[in-house]
């Protein structure tokens, strides 16, 4: 039977799961992030935690690489052509030949959309915004942070919503609804909470 692992790589952490041919899910693991970017050993690193992830899922499911028909992975930081070579090149030595990657944003297309074609936001520990044609050409912005003006990850939400929040409660520039769905959502603050 033909069997097939799909893993979403971010820099906080990666999501392996294994499907068999008629799409069933067999077995689920979470691991660290996989982001080369975000390592001293750079490719190295990002290789060997891909792989250890992989060897958790075919573990749960009592299989090996040798019974794995293809791989497909979403990863962010695999921006450029070189970069793609690098880790394919470390993955294919450490066994992972059936394989193919691509940004972590395109799976959101693809995840997203019945056409094939689309654009997707992907906003995470990093932000990117990748689209995919009709064609099959693909297009990618990659999220560098606020110090370039790219902003819009799941970090620099939090902050906006979180000053929006001391705007409010603190200083009473502005009434903002997000006020009450932080205390209505929070665990740690008393809905009933009153904090002027």
């Amino acid at each position: 039977m033909p069997y097939y692992i799909g893993a979403d790589g971010g820099g906080t952490k990666t999501a392996y799961a294994l499907f068999n041919e008629k799409r069933d899910l067999l077995a689920q693991h979470e691991g660290p992030g996989s982001n080369h970017e975000n390592f001293e050993n750079g490719f190295d690193e990002a290789a060997k935690r891909i792989f250890a992830g992989v060897q958790a899922l075919l573990a749960k499911a009592e299989l090996s690489l040798e019974n794995i028909d293809f791989a497909f992975m979403g990863l962010a930081g695999i921006d450029h052509p070189y970069q793609y070579e690098a880790l394919m090149q470390r993955l294919n030595a450490m066994g992972l030949t059936k394989l193919e990657i691509v940004n972590d944003g395109y799976i959101v297309v693809k995840a997203g959309v019945t056409s094939g074609a689309g654009i997707g936001l992907n906003l995470g520990t990093g932000t990117c915004c990748n689209a995919i044609d009709r064609q099959g050409c693909r297009a990618m912005l990659a999220g560098l942070g606020e110090f370039s003006g790219d902003v819009g990850n799941g970090s620099w939400i939090g902050t906006q919503v979180f000053r929006c929040a001391y705007d409010d409660l603190v200083l009473g520039i502005e009434t903002t609804a997000m006020t009450s769905m932080i205390f209505s959502h929070s665990t740690s603050i008393p809905s009933n909470s009153s904090c002027r």
